[in-house]
C-alpha cells in the first residue's frame, strides 16, 4: 500500500491531480525545469497501440500521454522521438534505419519548433551520435541526456544483454536508463534474446506476466 520513488515530476502531477478542476493532461509540470524522464520510462506500450495509426493520431495521443506528468514541449518531442523509434522497430527496421525515421517523423511534426535545437544530437546523423566518446554521453534524469544515452548505447552494442549492462555502467540515473534502453532493445532484438536468468530473478514475476497477458488481450 506504498509507493517509493515515484520520482519529483510524478509526485507533482499527483498533487496536481488533488485538485478536480485540472484536468489529467495539464497535470504534469510545463516550466524549462520540468523535463525530466519521468515520462519517457513510462510510455513504451504506446508503440504496440499506435503503430499502425497515422502520425497525426499517433502524436496527438503520445502528447497527451506524456502531458499526464511532463507537457513542457520539450517532453513532449523526447516521447514523440521515443515512440516512433519503437515502432520503427517494431516493424523490423536496424537501429541507424529506425533513428533516421524517429528523427524524420519528429521533424514532420515539430516543423520549425525552436525546441528541437536540444536534441540536435539525436536529430544528427546516426554516425555522429555513435562516435561520442563515452566521457561525454551524460546519463543523467533529464529527458534530453536519457535518450541521448539510450540511443548511443544501442548504436554501441550488438545484443540486448549487451546494451542493457553498458546502460547500466553509464551510471548516475542507472534504473531509467537501463529500463528506457532494455524496452527498446528487448523489441529490437526479441525476447528470446533476453536472458533467462534475467527473468527468472524478477520479483513478482507471476503478477508481471498476467499484466503483460492483459495488455495483449486489449490489442486484439
Amino acid at each position: 500500500g506504498k509507493a517509493f520513488d515515484v520520482g519529483v515530476g510524478t509526485r507533482k502531477a499527483i498533487d496536481s491531480l488533488r485538485d478536480h478542476s485540472i484536468h489529467p493532461t495539464h497535470a504534469g509540470g510545463a516550466t524549462e525545469k520540468d523535463n525530466g524522464n519521468g515520462a519517457t520510462m513510462r510510455i513504451l506500450p504506446l508503440c504496440y497501440l499506435l503503430a499502425d495509426k497515422p502520425l497525426e493520431e499517433r502524436t496527438k495521443v503520445v502528447s497527451e500521454v506524456s502531458s499526464l506528468t511532463h507537457q513542457h514541449v520539450r517532453s513532449l518531442i523526447g516521447s514523440t522521438y521515443f515512440i516512433e523509434l519503437a515502432i520503427a522497430f517494431l516493424q523490423r527496421h536496424t537501429i541507424p534505419e529506425s533513428i533516421r525515421i524517429a528523427q524524420e517523423n519528429t521533424k514532420l511534426v515539430f516543423g520549425n519548433e525552436r525546441e528541437l535545437s536540444h536534441y540536435n544530437l539525436l536529430l544528427s546523423d546516426p554516425s555522429i551520435i555513435r562516435t561520442v566518446p563515452q566521457v561525454d554521453i551524460r546519463s543523467f534524469g533529464y529527458v534530453v541526456h536519457t535518450l541521448e544515452a539510450c540511443v548511443w548505447t544501442l548504436l554501441q552494442t550488438q545484443s540486448y544483454r549487451e546494451a542493457v549492462l553498458m546502460a547500466v555502467n553509464l551510471g548516475d540515473d542507472t534504473d531509467t536508463i537501463g529500463a528506457i534502453t532494455g524496452g527498446l532493445a528487448g523489441i529490437h532484438y526479441g525476447i528470446e534474446a533476453i536472458p533467462k536468468e534475467w527473468i527468472d530473478a524478477l520479483a513478482r514475476k507471476k503478477e508481471i506476466l498476467e499484466l503483460i497477458q492483459t495488455f495483449r488481450d486489449s490489442l486484439q
